[in-house]
């Protein structure tokens, strides 16, 4: 009972602390919308899409760190723990290295495709890559031990410096290069503060029988399954900007970032309930109900944050953005939908990453894969574009709740004795 009672306790120090990155990630974006115009915008919001492509590996790196310091936590390891900690840092440093290396070369390229008359924005946010591949081992180790008032504070504190130093940047007549080095400075900055939490596992004694192949084994299965919903959440902004005007790229880039507020309040839940779920599954204790509860909670923060964009649409995108954007507000209602169901299907693949079952990993590329061929094929309206988005979300929920239904029905007829 203990797991499930602290749920709403931890799930509200996340929510707490995530409102505070959320507030200040768009106040960024308003920002930026608001001093960049609609161009500028556009440009901004693809090459946030790049890195967060090219970051791919990072948040199952922090779910892969997570799952096995729980495991560890539980057998009382901290010296494992450790040991997982030191050697993650060091590998990760030299391939976030590689990645901006590889991004720095390739940058002319990328900004021919997306119609950028310069690649220095693009170089600029690359520099993050580097603190980007390393980060998410410390907050991983933090969700691990269940220190959810560090992770949700510094989790928040990238968000808050980005703002900070966004503001200043662009202020000082920078533009959107100043813009994309915030995301560098802010990053580097929280990477020194998360030392602080985690200085009684740094004087832990190093211990280095850890299984590192199920550690890795675990990874790739788990990095699929952020490939897939990175791509789902990112490809439809390289697109717009690839398809339609500059000024019409701004307004669905605003769109998107105000609608995919619905799907990332999904991340509140999935930070607690996934070190929850891999504790109870570890020690033989039923985590069904930990599921349950996390959609209980995530439909609650969907139906207030849905209606409003379906009620005042023209308000909310003012307010954020400006008048500039009025195109945005007839966009929001019905992408906000969409990124439901899709929060709905993260909350159900973690809880099956948690549990080991990760079968449901091939329907999920399956829908990330066949969406970029639909909008491909179908971008004549704006609307036309979105409209794909909504159905292959649509899809996804429905396949993954069946998958559900099936493996839950599975494991209940195995249970069962003759």
């Amino acid at each position: 009972m203990a797991f499930t009672d602290d749920f709403l306790k931890h799930g509200g120090i996340i929510f707490f602390f995530s409102i505070i990155g959320y507030i200040s990630g768009y106040l960024f974006h308003a920002y930026m919308g608001r001093v960049l115009g609609p161009e500028d915008y556009g440009i901004l919001g693809s090459i946030i899409a790049i890195l967060c492509i090219a970051t791919i590996p990072l948040g199952a790196i922090q779910t892969v760190i997570a799952n096995f310091t729980s495991i560890l936590k539980t057998q009382g390891h901290e010296g494992k723990i450790k040991w997982l900690f030191i050697r993650s840092f060091r590998k990760l440093f030299i391939c976030g290295v590689l990645v901006f290396i590889g991004l720095v070369a390739a940058s002319p390229f990328v900004a021919g495709f997306l119609n950028i008359p310069s690649a220095v924005p693009i170089m600029l946010i690359g520099i993050s890559i580097i603190f980007s591949f390393v980060i998410p081992v410390n907050f991983g180790v933090l969700q691990g031990i269940q220190n959810f008032k560090q992770l949700g504070f510094n989790q928040s504190l990238v968000f808050v410096l980005r703002l900070a130093f966004g503001v200043l940047l662009v202020a000082w007549g920078m533009g959107i290069n100043g813009a994309a080095l915030s995301f560098s400075v802010s990053t580097a900055l929280v990477i020194m503060v998360t030392f602080l939490p985690l200085r009684h596992i740094l004087k832990e004694k190093t211990i280095k029988d850890v299984d590192a192949p199920a550690i890795y084994k675990y990874y790739w299965s788990t990095l699929m399954v952020f490939t897939g919903f990175i791509l789902i959440t990112n490809i439809d902004v390289i697109l717009a900007k690839h398809f339609f005007t500059a000024t019409q790229a701004g307004h669905y880039a605003a769109a998107a970032v105000l609608a995919k507020i619905a799907f990332f309040l999904s991340g509140i839940i999935t930070t607690v309930m996934f070190p929850k779920a891999v504790e109870m599954h570890n020690t033989m204790s039923n985590a069904y109900p930990l599921l349950k509860k996390g959609i209980l909670y995530m439909l609650l923060l969907l139906a207030m944050l849905v209606s409003s964009y379906l009620v005042i649409p023209d308000f909310i995108v003012t307010f954020f953005f400006g008048g500039g954007f009025s195109e945005s507000a007839g966009m929001i209602g019905l992408l906000a939908v969409a990124m439901s169901f899709l929060a709905i299907s993260y909350i159900i693949a973690f809880y099956n990453m948690s549990v080991n079952r990760m079968g449901f990993v091939f329907i999920l590329l399956a829908f990330a894969v066949a969406e970029i061929p639909l909008l491909f094929l179908f971008h004549s309206t704006i609307m036309e574009f979105i409209w794909v988005i909504f159905y292959t979300m649509t899809g996804l929920l429905s396949c993954l709740v069946a998958y559900m239904l099936k493996t839950r029905s599975s494991v209940r007829h195995c249970a069962t004795p003759d």
